[in-house]
């Protein structure tokens, strides 16, 4: 299929699973007391953050440097320097 786009990968990891997987985990930690709910609910903004910007069925294998970079060009729009700062620490968490 010369000049043709390789089909999509439906089977893997998406954006959308491994947010939800991370915030259970964090969740967990919330109700033993190891996280503040205000972390929690932190967390949750900047899963909703990647999904809307990915697209929660976005392969995480597929993401690549240029797509992080884009991610942090959107967050620049509407974020100062220390909020844009705290913004790329969750999405490294």
């Amino acid at each position: 299929m010369r000049g043709m786009a390789p089909p999509a990968d439906t089977e893997g990891l998406t954006v959308k699973l491994l947010c939800n997987h991370f915030l259970t985990a964090k969740r967990d930690q919330m109700e033993a007391g190891d996280l503040s709910p205000r972390s929690w609910a932190d967390y949750r903004r900047t899963c909703e953050k990647l999904v809307e910007h990915f697209g929660g069925g976005r392969l995480v294998a597929h993401l690549t440097p240029d797509d992080f970079a884009g991610l942090r060009r959107s967050l620049a729009k509407t974020r100062g320097a220390y909020g844009l700062g705290s913004e790329i620490h969750e999405v490294r968490v």
